[in-house]
């Protein structure tokens, strides 16, 4: 039996070595193929992840825009409340102010009467003479006419200077002095 296998041993090595190719080949086979997979695997893998990012991506720029136009309504109710509270403010200070402006009429009002009621006084006291009064005032009119000032007539004329404003005062005659 021996003869056989040797000359059949180059057959059975070649059998043997053939049968190994075969295994060797189809092993690589069976590891390419679950590298495909793995790949494939890994390709959906990351076409997932881009297509996760890319919603993350759109759904960060609604939210960007929904923040934006949040941020604008909030700045267009600031603006708003800013107005409204400025416009009462300047009402209140403006109705403030009205009233102290009629205080003020008033008071000039007051003091307009009392002034007219002191120059009635004045006059039904017959603060000045009559006959003095008229010769005075000629006297005071006609050398103010000729540019004198209230100190040179009082003493011209020998009353005070305040008599001699008080008399331009209540005639109402301004002087124009030099």
């Amino acid at each position: 039996m021996m003869p056989w296998i040797e000359q059949n041993l180059n057959l059975v090595l070649s059998g043997f070595i053939g049968l190994a190719s075969f295994l060797i080949l189809l092993f690589t086979y069976l590891k390419d193929l679950e590298a495909t997979r793995r790949l494939d695997k890994f390709e959906n893998a990351i076409d997932n992840l881009y297509e996760e990012m890319y919603k993350i991506q759109q759904y960060i720029k609604k939210v960007e825009g929904e923040q934006e136009e949040r941020a604008i309504e909030i700045q267009n109710q600031v603006e708003s409340q800013t107005k409204d509270i400025l416009t009462h403010s300047l009402s209140k200070t403006f109705e403030h102010l009205e009233s102290i402006e009629q205080k003020v009429n008033d008071e000039i009002r007051l003091a307009t009467d009392n002034l007219s009621s002191l120059d009635g006084k004045i006059k039904e006291l017959e603060f000045f003479s009559s006959s003095a009064t008229s010769i005075d005032e000629k006297k005071i009119s006609a050398l103010l006419e000729e540019g004198k000032s209230p100190e040179v007539i009082a003493k011209e004329l020998g009353i005070t200077r305040g008599e001699i404003e008080l008399f331009l005062q209540l005639s109402n005659i301004a002087y124009k002095g030099k």
